[in-house]
């Protein structure tokens, strides 16, 4: 691979720099106890730390990286008189990218055309209807209400033509007054987690080619504040906190086989600073391995392996304009990850 990751860890916190011929490639002014960074394989990486810090113990790790890795690339979408710094949520389909602005307005670009224009859709939206995460299926757009007290809480957005058709899509499905704030699809189903300060997590799946009430495949005691999830074969991976504690934010990961059992102990995949609202979970499997990206409050783009041992990976990309945007998307075709930023440069690419 073309890159690697290289790990460093302390027996107490202390704050840390990585450089990497003479240029800082990493930094942490908060006292941490373990930190990652990107470096080009076979090149010596310096962390520095203050001697006042107190550590008597450090401990070296790397391992190869063949996960997306790049710079921001603006899409040059031309956003008119459109403002996009309320987002809701954010999808991405074959042929379009959408954005939930606010609760009545979702807009979308074409991927196949230079400097795009955004298309508006205002009618049908409201606040009945929209809430903080979506998620595509083919060119079917699937929003998910968050309101506890809704009766229906997932919507077919567009439908598999690129038509705007809201649909109530989990007809016949009891949510207990429980929100729901993350929505995902893991190739074969739809994947809903409801969101509690304190009542524990279920995990649902909805069929994505016909509506249809969702199916409880079960549930966890002590993940709370869920604002992402995503699946694969083996595992269900959810962005939460660990019996509320906000010390304890980050992602976790419950084997499905486990799902069963609601007293298990999710297994820590690494810390982060949650979004309360939405924290999308995007996964990537490469020749190699499986990686797992997500959204740090909008602050960063992190990259987590999920395969074999669990292991922060580093920064993907940092950098944006706002702490407050939460879009993330995934094309494994490509492979490149998309974000939406606000006004000045509304959407990148991530190759």
């Amino acid at each position: 691979p073309s890159e690697a990751s290289v790990n460093v860890a302390f027996d107490v916190p202390a704050a840390v720099g990585a450089l990497q011929g003479g240029s800082e490639i990493g930094c942490s002014d908060d006292p941490i106890v373990s930190a990652s960074v990107f470096a080009t394989p076979g090149s010596s990486v310096c962390f520095a730390l203050a001697s006042t810090a107190g550590v008597t113990r450090i401990t070296l790790g790397e391992a190869p990286y063949d996960g997306i890795r790049g710079t921001l690339v603006d899409l040059g979408v031309d956003r008119g008189a459109q403002s996009l710094v309320a987002d809701n949520w954010m999808a991405m389909t074959p042929t379009y990218v959408y954005l939930g602005e606010g609760d009545d307005t979702a807009v979308r670009f074409r991927r196949d055309t230079p400097m795009p224009a955004l298309e508006l859709f205002t009618t049908g939206f409201s606040t009945a209807n929209v809430g903080e995460s979506a998620v595509a299926v083919g060119e079917r757009v699937f929003g998910l209400e968050d309101g506890t007290s809704a009766a229906v809480r997932v919507r077919q957005y567009f439908d598999e033509t690129g038509a705007q058709n809201l649909v109530d899509w989990d007809t016949g499905s009891s949510w207990d007054g429980l929100g729901t704030r993350a929505i995902a699809y893991d190739g074969t189903d739809l994947l809903v987690a409801t969101y509690s300060t304190s009542a524990a997590a279920r995990v649902y799946r909805l069929d994505p080619s016909a509506p249809g009430a969702a199916v409880e495949l079960g549930r966890n005691d002590h993940l709370t504040y869920v604002t992402g999830v995503a699946g694969d074969a083996t595992y269900v991976y959810l962005a939460g906190r660990l019996d509320g504690d906000a010390a304890a934010e980050g992602l976790y990961r419950i084997a499905r086989a486990d799902l069963g059992t609601s007293t298990v102990v999710p297994e820590l995949i690494g810390l982060f600073d949650v979004d309360t609202f939405s924290n999308p979970i995007v996964l990537h499997t490469t020749a190699t391995s499986t990686y797992a990206y997500t959204r740090e409050v909008g602050a960063s783009v992190l990259a987590y392996r999920v395969s074999g041992t669990p292991r922060f990976m580093g920064i993907v990309a940092s950098g944006f304009s706002s702490t407050i945007y939460e879009g993330l998307t995934l094309d494994p075709s490509l492979p490149a990850l998309f974000v939406n930023d606000g006004n000045t440069v509304p959407f990148y690419r991530i190759d």
